[in-house]
């Protein structure tokens, strides 16, 4: 082998390192796959995407019922208080929420508890314990949170077998 040769083989060796080590970065959201998080808590796949109008009707909604200014700061604002609830409250009216799930269907009482059930089983009731807030791009959260989408549909097909 020549030098150039040589050289040459070193440095696609080492972009072949760097890009596996690269693929294994992840985010919370990479358990959840292409998929988005609705305000409501469901979840709708990418292709169904929300529309340009609608995530800016939505960021309209956010600025004008004050949780814009309450996220401004570097400190995330107390999300128990009662000036906070009043801002979700509006911006949830202002987006068509208005305290109502009809924009998918109602859950029956197994599925509730069997959804509960996962979530404490996984240990994320745990890391939402009190007013603390977890740290949600640590591996260990990522891992619960992957535990408990697959706990969830275990116990969503054993409620709904019986």
């Amino acid at each position: 082998m020549n030098t150039k040769t040589t050289a040459t083989a070193i440095i696609l060796g080492l972009a072949a390192v760097t890009s596996v080590a690269h693929s294994e970065i992840l985010t919370p959201w990479d358990a959840l796959g292409p998929q988005y998080v609705e305000a409501n808590g469901t979840t709708r796949a990418a292709q169904d995407a929300p529309t340009r109008a609608e995530v800016r009707a939505d960021l309209e909604a956010w600025r004008a019922s004050g949780l814009a200014k309450a996220y401004a700061s570097q400190q995330t604002p107390d999300v128990f208080s009662a000036d906070y609830r009043s801002k979700l409250a509006v911006y949830e009216q202002l987006i068509g929420l208005n305290g109502s799930q009809a924009s998918h269907p109602s859950l029956t009482r197994a599925q509730v508890n069997a959804d509960l059930a996962a979530w404490r089983a996984s240990g994320l009731a745990e890391a939402y314990a009190g007013k603390k807030v977890p740290d949600v791009f640590s591996a260990d959260y990522r891992e619960k949170v992957a535990h408990y989408q697959q706990l969830s549909r275990q116990y969503q097909r054993s409620a709904e077998q019986g």
